[in-house]
This record gives C-alpha cells, sequence and structure tokens, in this order.
C-alpha cells in the first residue's frame, strides 16, 4: 500500500486462535462510510447525507438568489420602462399645441424618425380633465377611444400624476404615465395620459424566468455530484482506516493499524483503535492466561479425588448408599476431567500450542467410520443414525482433530433427538468447498439461543442440560477445529423440531 492508505502493521510476533464471540468487523462498524456501491447511494451513509445536505443548502441559496434577482430584474426593467415613458411622455408636450376648442402636434422641423415616433405614441395617448373626462374625443386615435369605451382606462385617466398600470381587454398590459399640460392662461387642468406596452418587460422577466427554471436542475444535479466526489475523497481516508480494522481479528490483536495521512481527525481516529486493540490484546491474554492456569491447576486435585474414588469403590466393605454415593461423585469428578482437559485444550489453541499437522484427508472413509462407531451409542438411545450422500471431496488438515470435531457433532445431535429419532450424516461438494450437514429431529434450539451455542459453557435450557451429560465445551471445540482448517460452522434449527449442523471446509486442489 502506498502512504497514504491505512495498513495494519504486525506490533509483536505471534498469533492466536480464540474460539469465543468475535468482535464486530471494521465494515460492520463503519457501514455508514463504506457501504454500497459509490455509484448507487445508501441513505443511511455520511457521504449520501453530505451530498443531500449541501444540495439543500445550494437548492435554498438559489432559491433565495433567484427571486431576489428576479425582483431586481423587474425593478431595474421597470425603472428604465418609466425613463422611457417619462420622455416620450415630454416629447409629446413639446409638440402638443392645445386651444379651448381642439388640440394639435406640431411636426415643424421634425426628422422622419421623430415623425415616426410621434405618429406611434398617437396611438397611445389620451387627453383628460381633472375629473378624468376625455376631452375632444374625436381628435383620439381610434384605439386608445376604443379601450376609453370599454372602460379599461378607468384608473388611468383619473389619474393625476405618476405611473399607472392597466391590462387591455385583449390581454396585453400596458404602463401609463401621466403629466399635467400646461396651459397658457387659467384654463381649467388638463393631463396627458401615455401609455407603453409591457411586452417587453413581461418578455425579458419570461426569459429569466425559464433559464432559471431549467437551469435550476441541473445546477442542482451538478453541485450534487462535485458534493458527493469531493465526499467522498474526504471519506476516504476513514474508509482506508475501515479496510485495516476490517483486518484485524483475534487471531492478530497484536497488529496496529498505520497511515501516511496527517489530517488530525484521521490520525485520531487510528490512535484511538490502536490503543483499543491494545486493551483488547492484553485482556485477551489475560483470559488466556487464566484458562491455561486454572485448567493446569485443577487437573492434579481431580486425578487425585478420581483415583482416590475409584480406589474406595474397590473395597468390599462398604455400604451400598455409601458406594451408590461415590459411584455419583465419581461420574461428577470423570464430568469435570473432561471439562477442565477439554479447557486446556482450548487454552493450549488460545496460545498457540496446538500444532496441527496439515495432510490430505478423505472425507467419505473418515465419515463412514464415525458413523460406524456413533451407531452403537444411537441404538442404545433408540435412535437411527443413517449417512446420506457422502462426496469423495478431499479436505486438508489434521485427521485427529477433525475426527474430534465431527464426533462432537455427532454425539450432540443423538443426544438431543428424541426417542426413535433419526440423525442425517451427509456431505456435498459445492465448487472449491464441501459441506458436511449433521441434521436431526429432535428437541431444537430456541432461535434466543441460536447465536450462543458455539460459545463455552453455554446452555440453552433444556436444550443443553446437565442430565445429557456434556461438558458445554463441545461446540466451541467444533468452532475452534473448523476455523483453524479455514472453515466455517453454522446451525439452524428449530424448537420442537430439530437442528442441522452445517460445517463448510475448503476442498484440496489437485
Amino acid at each position: 500500500m502506498s502512504s497514504s492508505r491505512a495498513c495494519l502493521r504486525p506490533e509483536r510476533s505471534g498469533s492466536t486462535s480464540f474460539p469465543h464471540r468475535r468482535l464486530p468487523s471494521g465494515r460492520a462498524a463503519f457501514a455508514p462510510l463504506t457501504a454500497g456501491c459509490p455509484l448507487v447511494p445508501r441513505f443511511r451513509t455520511l457521504r449520501f447525507r453530505l451530498a443531500w445536505s449541501h444540495g439543500i443548502l445550494v437548492f435554498a441559496v438559489l432559491v433565495c438568489w433567484g427571486t431576489l434577482r428576479y425582483q431586481l430584474l423587474s425593478w431595474r426593467s421597470q425603472r428604465t420602462l418609466d425613463r422611457h415613458i417619462a420622455w416620450d411622455a415630454e416629447f409629446m408636450l413639446s409638440r402638443l399645441r392645445l386651444s379651448a376648442t381642439a388640440f394639435s402636434w406640431n411636426r415643424e422641423n421634425l426628422t422622419t424618425d421623430q415623425r415616426i415616433r410621434l405618429e406611434s405614441l398617437r396611438q397611445q395617448c389620451v387627453i383628460t380633465d381633472g375629473q378624468g373626462e376625455v376631452l375632444f374625443p374625436g381628435e383620439h386615435a381610434r384605439l386608445p377611444m376604443a379601450f376609453v369605451e370599454t372602460g379599461r382606462l378607468t384608473e388611468v385617466l383619473r389619474s393625476r400624476g405618476g405611473f399607472t398600470d392597466a391590462v387591455l381587454d385583449n390581454g396585453d398590459s400596458f404602463r401609463f404615465v401621466t403629466v399635467s399640460v400646461p396651459r397658457e392662461g387659467a384654463g381649467a387642468q388638463v393631463f396627458l395620459h401615455l401609455g407603453s406596452s409591457l411586452e417587453s418587460v413581461d418578455a425579458v422577466l419570461q426569459e429569466y424566468r425559464t433559464f432559471y427554471l431549467w437551469s435550476l436542475p441541473f445546477i442542482l444535479l451538478l453541485s450534487g455530484g462535485v458534493t458527493w466526489y469531493f465526499a467522498g475523497r474526504a471519506l476516504r481516508p476513514f474508509e482506508d482506516v475501515a479496510s485495516s480494522v476490517e483486518k484485524i481479528s483475534l487471531q492478530n490483536l497484536r497488529s496496529t493499524i498505520a497511515t501516511g495521512r496527517t489530517e488530525r481527525e484521521v490520525q485520531r481516529l487510528v490512535d484511538a483503535f490502536n490503543a483499543m486493540v491494545r486493551r483488547l490484546d492484553e485482556s485477551f491474554s489475560q483470559m488466556r492466561r487464566f484458562n491455561s492456569n486454572a485448567a493446569h491447576e485443577l487437573r492434579t486435585p481431580l486425578a487425585i479425588l478420581q483415583g482416590e474414588t475409584e480406589l474406595m469403590l474397590r473395597s468390599r466393605d462398604l455400604p451400598e448408599e455409601t458406594r451408590a454415593l461415590l459411584s455419583s461423585n465419581l461420574e461428577e469428578l470423570g464430568r469435570l476431567s473432561r471439562i477442565v482437559n477439554d479447557l486446556l485444550s482450548l487454552a493450549d489453541a488460545e496460545v498457540g500450542e496446538q500444532i496441527l499437522s496439515r495432510s490430505p484427508v478423505p472425507l467419505e472413509p473418515l465419515l463412514t467410520d464415525l458413523a460406524g462407531q456413533m451407531g452403537t451409542l444411537a441404538a442404545g438411545r433408540n435412535v437411527r443414525l443413517r449417512v446420506g450422500r457422502v462426496s469423495e471431496a478431499t479436505v486438508e488438515g489434521d485427521e485427529l482433530w477433525l475426527r474430534r470435531a465431527f464426533l462432537n457433532l455427532l454425539d450432540n445431535a443423538v443426544k438431543y433427538s428424541k426417542d426413535e429419532g433419526e440423525v442425517l450424516l451427509s456431505a456435498a461438494q459445492e465448487g472449491g468447498e464441501v459441506r458436511v450437514s449433521v441434521s436431526d429431529n429432535g428437541i431444537g434450539i430456541a432461535p434466543s439461543d441460536l447465536p450462543y451455542v458455539f460459545e463455552r459453557l453455554y446452555r440453552a435450557d433444556p436444550a443443553r442440560s446437565r442430565t445429557s451429560g456434556g461438558s458445554g465445551l463441545g461446540l466451541a471445540m467444533v468452532k475452534w477445529v473448523v476455523e483453524a482448517h479455514g472453515g466455517s460452522v453454522t446451525v439452524e434449527s428449530q424448537l420442537g423440531r430439530g437442528s442441522t449442523f452445517v460445517v463448510t471446509l475448503p476442498v484440496l486442489k489437485d
């Protein structure tokens, strides 16, 4: 790996195997950072939340900015139009000749463009008195008079100054300016109302709205994509750390995470994980030492008690009650000895003292032989042990430990089968793996107990009662043996209908 990526760095030599409950893997602990393909966002990922929150922020900013920009554009367009209307009104006033009985337009000394402008403005001009009555209606163009007669310009005609908007009967919007017409003498006040179409302003605003509304989704998509990309780059160091944490297991707790990242947050996370791993390693080391020491210390007194009890039972002068009591004690001592021996085996496995020899092991003769050995025990319990289809696959491992693991599973199935029940042993190869299953139709295991059946000394009630004679370490031993051979063991069970244990092992390649 490059120096910028997190990697595992062995801290001390040696690795161990510990058949207890696994710690959550790095992927499970960092699922919000690493789950899923980057192109398919998961709602619960931090990367998606960053992109989503940034998109909401960008959307809010764009809406506020777009609204403000639209209002500013509308105000500036209207101001520009108002100036042009005011200039036109001044031009009209400079050319207006008003008398008591009529008015006219002075066209002297006008250029061609000015004449055209004057004629165009005449079509949008109305002259009224102070009460809003149109003066000299016959002198006006037909178009404004048509609007006057339909009442569309009532508010405009009553205005005595300033700007007024009006919507004509054809749907067109106009903006009118009202100015006072200077008159010679003390005649009544007269007003000139000049309108201009708002079509140009509406066109500019409509163009802005169309462009803004169409560009908004693209801006949001672009912003989301950019945020998604940079959020991924920002979170990549944490994903590298998560990938390194995934590789830490109970077999390599002495390893630490090394990273070349200099960011304070990443380095703090790495330091916290390394400190946690060191604490876990110390705790597990103490547990391993305790298990090993306790097992060693218990073996000698148990052996002495067992020997002395056997010696006393050889006496012919013992009363029957005493003999029965000593026999019961001898059975309990034997069970304790098996527990201690199993604990010692697991403790040795934890500290790496259990060395597995590796050799090709054909499964068919091994399983057939074990079924023959367990046949007598199964018949004594009125249980039928049947061997189904067994693959001729070969695995690489320690035959003695594999034999012990499968024997524990068969013994477990026979013990907890119902009277006249059946135990089925089969093995099937699937690709590069072989699946060995042991099924029974016995009492089954409760769903609440399934996650813990492979823990040491765990007993489900009533399926793991003391009356069965088990030590509570058989399944834990099975789990260690199978995992030491690179495989896995699972269980499926229904309470009252039986259980199926499946051991998956890699097949030895030719």
